[in-house]
């Protein structure tokens, strides 16, 4: 913790303390999440059907581990876009500032924590740009100013001490300025970056936000930590009692001391001996009157009790994080799910994913258009600015025959251009690859529909205009050809260039005819 600052003004103090205890006050929290996240929570045992003896067994379950990544995994940030098609030059920030990775991060720590904060500062180098500084909860905080619905301030701890662990390094984030806090031997030396942009240049990127947690709530909630509890208890309960079952408890009646004792040396035998020993071949005794022993074996405890509460326990936790209890580990039938009933399953975890979705878009818009007017120097954003759009993949994650399938009907419908970016965006491509087959497509020559759609376009038919010259009607012709060689009716085809009256004598010309394999299927059809 810092115990002392120097050189500071008045605000820039006020400012850093409050910081300081709102992180504190958060950590212990954060850290119990944590633990929960890595699979590091102790088991806590309720001191009755576990013994003492066997409370430290290593039972780990990774539970609030799956509650984050299944959602968080579904959250692809795959670029930006604005309705002109530029992206502004944010596809080099993102190169710059290793987004692609850093967004994967940043949501995984929201789904985590909560929220994951995003630093938007000038490069301290000329010529450097802008760049965009992710970091978690753990090491970054900042206070909310409900007014104008974003951070008043803001603090990101840069570096800690390698052997105790605080902080020696800080950067304190205010309207107009960042404040370098670097610990030395005589205490906190501050060094001031002036910024052009008038307010905190910092956006949370948040999970579920409400009314009284502004900057998100986690996905590993108290109802998720105590199911996790839970359903530790449960599988240590169930390891205890496999251990009975692989070695269950036997009895001897009217079995004297010497049965269990060596007959070379008299000594007692250990306990794994008398199980697997002679114990198990007892000669009659020489005295007839003595009864004879009997050994028997107390039936070992079922597994399947420990098994369906671990099931209702999973069913639990399902339901309060909407994932599908099989992905939990837990299969609750028998019979493998067919392709429909799976995507019913994951249909309250692709909701939850576009909630997601929609509160990252927000958030990473601001991030971009902070991002661009401090490169430029704007002081307001414009209105090709305002229009500027995350870009996501579908959190469904349809297979390849499902995207196609969509994609055509709504081509086919005129919803979708079937040239656009929008309709490879959601057949799956990536940018790389939109960007290649945009190059393709403008290198490569037009097919014959795109020939004959061009010549039809530049073929204004008119009755009462004058007869075309030689030349267009060549044109004409041409068009007449194409439009017959791709199966339109010869005299709607010929009414559609322009040739009105014209007669068709049935013959066919070779340069028109079919080849005589598809003449036939053609026939066929």
């Amino acid at each position: 913790m810092v115990t002392a600052t120097f050189h500071l003004q008045h605000d820039e103090e006020k400012a850093l303390w409050d910081l300081l205890h709102y992180h504190n006050l958060k950590q212990e929290t954060n850290a119990d999440r944590d633990r929960y996240y890595r699979a590091k929570n102790v088991l806590k045992s309720l001191g009755i059907a576990i013994p003492v003896e066997l409370e430290g067994i290593n039972v780990v379950l990774g539970w609030p581990y799956k509650a984050v990544t299944a959602l968080a995994k579904r959250c692809v940030l795959t670029g930006f876009a604005t309705p002109s098609g530029s992206d502004l030059g944010l596809e080099r920030i993102m190169y710059d500032s290793d987004l692609e990775v850093g967004a994967a991060i940043a949501h995984n720590g929201s789904a985590r924590y909560g929220c994951h904060l995003a630093f938007v500062t000038p490069g301290e180098e000329q010529g450097d740009g802008v760049r965009v500084w992710l970091r978690p909860a753990t090491h970054a905080t900042a206070r909310w100013d409900y007014r104008r619905h974003a951070p008043r301030s803001a603090m990101s701890i840069q570096d800690n001490d390698p052997i105790t662990g605080l902080p020696r390094e800080l950067n304190l984030y205010l309207p107009g300025k960042i404040v370098r806090l670097t610990q030395s031997s005589t205490g906190w030396i501050p060094e001031r970056f002036p910024q052009r942009y008038p307010g905190v240049p910092v956006v949370p990127l948040r999970h579920e936000p409400d009314d009284e947690h502004p900057f998100g709530t986690s996905r590993i909630t108290k109802p998720v930590m105590a199911l996790t509890d839970s359903a530790m208890r449960t599988w240590a309960r169930s390891e205890i009692a496999a251990e009975f079952f692989s070695a269950p408890q036997r009895y001897l009646i009217n079995a004297s001391r010497d049965v269990f004792a060596d007959d070379n040396t008299g000594e007692l035998r250990s306990q794994w001996e008398s199980i697997i020993g002679r114990i198990w071949a007892i000669p009659p005794s020489d005295n007839p009157d003595d009864p004879d022993i009997q050994v028997g074996q107390f039936a070992a405890a079922s597994q399947q009790p420990h098994m369906d509460q671990l099931r209702q326990i999973a069913s639990l936790l399902a339901a309060e994080i909407s994932i599908p209890a099989e992905m939990l580990g837990v299969k609750q039938d028998a019979n493998p799910s067919s392709e429909g009933a799976l995507e019913v399953l994951e249909r309250p975890l692709v909701t939850a994913a576009r909630d997601a979705i929609r509160t990252f878009g927000v958030d990473w818009r601001r991030v971009a258009m902070l991002a661009i007017q401090i490169r430029d120097d704007l002081d307001t954003p414009g209105e090709e600015l305002l229009s500027i759009r995350p870009t996501w993949m579908d959190p469904a994650m349809p297979s390849a025959t499902q995207a196609a399938a969509a994609v055509t009907q709504q081509v086919t419908a005129g919803i979708l251009p079937a040239d656009s970016d929008i309709a490879l965006e959601r057949l799956g491509y990536t940018r790389p690859e939109i960007d290649r087959i945009r190059e393709h497509r403008a290198t490569a020559a037009p097919s014959d529909v795109a020939r004959l759609t061009d010549v039809l376009s530049r073929t204004q038919p008119d009755p009462q205009a004058a007869p075309p010259n030689a030349d267009g009607l060549k044109v004409q012709f041409e068009a007449l050809g194409q439009a017959i060689r791709a199966g339109v009716d010869p005299q709607e085809a010929a009414e559609r260039v322009g040739l009105h009256g014209l007669s068709f004598t049935g013959a066919v010309p070779v340069s028109l005819r079919l080849p005589e394999q598809q003449a036939q299927a053609l026939e066929d059809q």
